[in-house]
């Protein structure tokens, strides 16, 4: 690749494809590096010097499992054109207890509508926003007591299903009748249903969103998911001139530039700067932007979330709130209109972020357009504006600028601050 060489003449790409081809039609990882990024230099001056990336370390998935931790360090050269490498092997440090998350897989089960009915019917009290929480809380510990007593362990589940079949192939083998022939198609069903579940699981693991349900990939999957436990996690993280390795360090490091980045600067609420501010919007105008949003539009929302959302802390992802509507309708609609934000940019199915660019560049485009009140456009640089956005000063200028009567009881329910989680 381009990035890999620095110098005068360019990569050649028949031989560079021709080595990814071989590299990947084995099946083999790059394991990445630490270091330089650049292994071999051929040591001339001026112009005719030139720099490459030509040593690196290829594993496969089998390795990745029992060596997680694989590092390779380029080290400084001395005599040779080439740097030497240093391979740090380290076996898979014990596993952290993971959080949990909704599997896809579980809809297809069929007590999975039963848990979830039973979980949702133990009585709670509150407003509806606690309602939601507290259901949803109630789902998840159910949830999670089916899976590991009832569900099992999917891998498990195919092996027992593949011993099943095999058994049933004897006996049928050594007597066919039509009760024989009737338990080997059970069987085999059986055996297509978990593996589908196995299948459906490894994809959602994978995070892969392109392949259908029925295409049988799992080899694949395993692949992906070996990556990102390989390229998902932190191993260091510079601080103060200085690399941290140990991994309490790198948690420290992480919270404390969040915490300091994220944390109130205390700006001043001045409502006699805000008196030249004009109000705007009509009644009619302020009625509608603060009424409640209607079933549908709140339907609208949910099922306009791609089905394998990021989950949030709770792990419950957009599948769960579509493949689980009819259940949960009520409680989600009743929540949506307590506290709704309908104005929402990114996150959402067939809309992204640099949508809203193109958006600003028609705004722009109609600027001398005459509309009431006049335009106005405010480029705001500021990193994590929502996350720093201060609430208070926000909430005197919609008050005064919009006249906000009915809104402004939401407005106080507005978030002081966001939450991050480190899962």
């Amino acid at each position: 690749m381009a990035e890999e060489k620095l110098g005068k003449l360019p990569p050649n790409c028949v031989s560079t494809s021709d080595f990814q081809d071989a590299v990947e039609g084995a099946g083999l990882i790059d394991v990445g590096y630490v270091g330089n990024r650049f292994t071999r230099c051929n040591n001339q001056i001026n112009e005719r010097c030139g720099w490459a990336r030509l040593d690196r370390v290829f594993t496969n998935s089998a390795w990745i499992t029992d060596f997680q931790s694989t590092t390779v360090t380029h080290l400084s050269r001395t005599c040779s054109d080439h740097c030497p490498l240093l391979l740090d092997l380290k076996s898979s440090a014990a596993p952290a207890v993971k959080p949990f998350k909704f599997q896809s897989t579980w809809c297809r089960h069929a007590d999975f509508q039963k848990v979830l009915s039973s979980a949702r019917s133990i009585p709670v009290d509150g407003t509806a926003l606690e309602l939601l929480a507290i259901k949803l809380k109630n789902t998840k510990r159910s949830l999670k007591s089916w899976n590991k007593d009832q569900f099992g362990n999917i891998f498990q589940n195919v092996k027992d299903a593949e011993d099943l079949v095999t058994r049933a192939e004897n006996i049928h083998q050594d007597d066919i009748n039509q009760v024989n022939t009737a338990t080997l198609e059970g069987a085999r069903e059986k055996l297509k249903e978990v593996m589908l579940q196995e299948e459906i699981f490894m994809r959602q693991k994978s995070k892969d969103k392109w392949s259908k349900e029925g295409d049988r990939k799992t080899k694949f999957f395993h692949a992906s998911v070996q990556l990102q436990r390989k390229y998902g996690g932190i191993r260091r993280i510079f601080n103060d001139n200085s690399w941290e390795e140990n991994p309490q360090k790198i948690k420290e490091v992480a919270a404390g530039y969040f915490n300091k980045a994220l944390q109130d600067e205390g700006v001043l609420e001045d409502e006699e700067m805000l008196d030249s501010i004009p109000c705007l919007l009509s009644a009619e105008d302020n009625n509608a932007l603060t009424q409640s949003p209607t079933v549908e539009e709140v339907k609208e929302a949910v099922f306009g979330c791609p089905e394998e959302s990021a989950p949030g802390p709770d792990g419950l992802n957009g599948i769960f709130f579509i493949k689980c509507w009819d259940i949960i309708k009520e409680e989600v609609i009743e929540a949506a209109k307590a506290f709704f934000a309908r104005e929402q940019g990114a996150f959402v199915k067939g809309r992204c972020i640099s949508d809203n660019i193109s958006i600003a560049q028609e705004m722009m485009g109609g600027m001398g357009r005459k509309v009431r009140g006049g335009n106005v456009m405010l480029k705001i640089n500021m990193a994590k504006v929502y996350d720093r956005l201060n609430w208070g000063s926000c909430k005197v200028s919609l008050r005064i600028s919009a006249s906000l009567i009915h809104g402004e009881s939401s407005l106080r329910r507005q978030p002081k601050s966001v939450g991050y989680w480190l899962l």
